[in-house]
């Protein structure tokens, strides 16, 4: 069995607001983070900024174990991949064999 990878989502059930970073001294910014950390224990959150029509946003991300869904979705991926590799494979050897047969008869 195929060991569940990390994944890194954006949380939607997380909304954070640009303004606690804007304007803000460092110490005001670790204890807001120091809060940030306290309300969401036990999962590794990220923040990333982004520009959205001339403001900046930010976006809560989680770094996580692939849920059941997600994870079986990616073996269904990697199996079909692995079988068009597969086929491509055996059609390319068919056609070799075809043309070695086809030439080595001349």
């Amino acid at each position: 069995m195929t060991d569940r990878k990390f994944v890194d989502v954006e949380c939607d059930d997380i909304i954070y607001d640009y303004y606690v970073f804007n304007n803000q001294s460092p110490n005001e910014i670790i204890e807001s983070m120091n809060e940030f950390n306290e309300n969401y224990p036990g999962r590794e959150l990220y923040f990333s900024l982004f520009t959205s029509g001339g403001d900046i946003e930010v976006a809560v991300h989680e770094r996580r174990l692939e849920n059941d869904k997600e994870y079986n979705d990616r073996i269904k991926r990697e199996e079909s991949v692995k079988n068009k590799v597969k086929s491509n494979e055996d059609k390319e050897r068919a056609e070799y064999l075809r043309l070695k047969a086809k030439f080595e008869s001349k």
